[in-house]
């Protein structure tokens, strides 16, 4: 696609990706075209070089062309306008979870090819710009209402000091430093619960759960992974989250090695119980 032609192309539940003419991504409503869902739940919200091709935010054109794009957007205006009261929050990490939670599409964007020229800009400056590019776009859109943490809220959340964890089981005392740590810190999750996570490999993780009254240990199949596309680079990145709250778990990347996407996992009499599997397309 040559430098400056813009690009459309229509998904579902009444959404478009829109490629401008001066290459900036966003994803909105086909009756709206100047509504973009993306930016609000693509953060870094000021500093957006992710969100733009080309030279820009101090990046060069070849620079642009190798960063990775993993994107979110909010699929109607009522989380659009949710998403902008979220930047509200006291909280950064209060922010970003909502952004999280209402980011229910993914995006995917990556350049396959180009070609690069040398640039003289307005002001002087010497750089170089995009003469062409190829470039591969996945869009994953929620068909489903996603769990939300209120869902599954608990009743009552443990305050008192958090018992040592129990290794009983092989696997217990294979990662017992982990499980001895982070069961210190007390419960983080589902009221009584310490969920501890630990790296499996380069952009892998996964964990296991401590009850914080009684030090009991479960390791439940939760194996979360990045997702590689053909060419190598990292479609989805691995994420999980979770609140003291709720027993709700969200992951997002390769879910136990059955595909791609976003999974709600819901902790019940000790086992890990999958609510939704959104696969990314």
């Amino acid at each position: 696609m040559a430098t400056g032609t813009p690009f459309q192309a229509t998904l579902l539940r009444g959404l478009e990706f829109r490629l401008s003419a001066s290459w900036d991504i966003s994803v909105g409503p086909v009756a709206e075209p100047n509504m973009d869902y993306l930016w609000v739940v693509s953060p870094p919200v000021q500093m957006a070089p992710h969100r733009m091709i080309g030279p820009g935010y101090g990046m060069s054109a070849r620079e642009s062309a190798r960063i990775e794009r993993p994107l979110r957007f909010v699929l109607t205006r009522s989380d659009y306008d949710a998403a902008r009261a979220a930047m509200k929050l006291e909280s950064a990490g209060d922010t970003l979870n909502e952004m999280e939670r209402l980011g229910r599409g993914r995006l995917s964007f990556t350049i396959t090819d180009y070609r690069i020229r040398d640039e003289v800009f307005a002001d002087g400056r010497k750089g170089d710009a995009f003469e062409w590019i190829a470039f591969k776009a996945e869009a994953c859109v929620s068909l489903t209402a996603a769990p939300m943490f209120r869902d599954f809220l608990v009743s009552e959340v443990f305050r008192d000091r958090p018992a040592v964890p129990v290794l009983a089981t092989p696997d217990a005392r294979r990662f017992r430093t982990e499980l001895t740590r982070q069961a210190a810190a007390g419960p983080n999750f589902a009221g009584f619960y310490t969920f501890a996570r630990w790296g499996c490999g380069a952009g892998c993780v996964t964990g296991a759960i401590i009850d914080s009254r009684t030090g009991q240990v479960w390791f439940p199949k939760f194996r979360v992974e990045d997702s590689i596309d053909a060419s190598g680079k990292v479609a989805l990145h691995h994420g999980s989250s979770f609140q003291l709250d709720s027993e709700l778990v969200i992951a997002e990347g390769v879910i136990n090695e059955r595909g791609a996407g976003t999974a709600y996992f819901r902790w019940r009499e000790g086992k890990m119980q999958l609510i939704l599997f959104d696969r990314l397309q």
